[in-house]
């Protein structure tokens, strides 16, 4: 019965049908009881159709015969339709938009798959209605956008150790547009930075040659380690091999 009551359509239908409905003649219901009747229902329908609750932390925009009116907060509010309608409604809590992979290229022209998630809130309600078209898709693909351009600043080798720095750049760029929106971008959190399968084919044959040099050189100079060592320890044998000689000479003359 209330959702009939809060439907304009149905509420209509309810009035004709109980006007135009036949009157049995056992039934003691006359044309005045119908009409009070019907009455009532409508007077019930227009009620309903005039409270407007707003649940906490949403906040929503009424239009007066097309123009920005108002803004309505929590709790209980009366609107007079037709006149008013409910233009724009949305949360005042911060919100979560992912962004999908997209491919990008670095400076050096190297093909990366980015993606991200944006932590957003609306600061202006009545901007983020009459300022921008569609608040969720503009700002997606602002997103995107700026995320080309950030990794497009950066080569391949720094793609993987400066996104830190990427992030806070998108956060400042994101934050210098949104605002005139009445969104504020609080975070923004590369999720990944994944090369092309070439390009990852090419760092593992990359890193797998700079150790195998590592080796090798560690190797080479473990060697030379050696026989430095063997070398000095030869010395050091003739030295005290020739040392002793040396004294039992002396000790000899030093007997005669």
């Amino acid at each position: 019965m209330v959702s009939i009551l809060k439907n304009p359509a149905l509420s209509l239908l309810l009035l004709v049908a109980i006007l135009v409905a036949p009157i049995p003649p056992s039934d003691a219901i006359t044309m005045k009881q119908r009409i009070t009747t019907a009455c009532a229902v409508g007077g019930i329908t227009c009620a309903a159709s005039c409270i407007k609750i707003i649940s906490t932390g949403d906040e929503c925009l009424v239009e007066r015969l097309g123009k920005f009116h108002r803004s309505l907060g929590p709790g209980l509010h009366l609107i007079f339709p037709p006149f008013e309608t409910i233009s724009f409604q949305d949360t005042l809590r911060e919100q979560v938009l992912e962004i999908n992979p997209q491919e990008c290229f670095t400076a050096d022209n190297a093909p990366l798959t980015a993606d991200a998630i944006v932590y957003m809130r609306i600061t202006n309600m009545k901007d983020a209605c009459y300022k921008v078209f569609n608040l969720r898709n503009a700002v997606m693909n602002l997103c995107l956008t700026h995320i080309r351009e950030g990794v497009g600043r950066l080569t391949l080798e720094d793609s993987f150790s400066s996104r830190g720095e990427l992030k806070r750049s998108l956060l400042t760029s994101l934050n210098q547009v949104c605002h005139e929106w009445g969104v504020e971008i609080t975070r923004v959190e590369i999720q990944s930075l994944q090369p092309s399968p070439e390009i990852m084919r090419a760092l593992e044959s990359q890193i797998s040659a700079e150790r195998k040099k590592r080796a090798t050189i560690l190797t080479s100079e473990g060697e030379k380690t050696k026989l430095i060592n063997e070398a000095e320890g030869r010395a050091a044998s003739v030295l005290r091999s020739s040392e002793a000689e040396k004294q039992s000479i002396i000790l000899a003359l030093q007997a005669e």
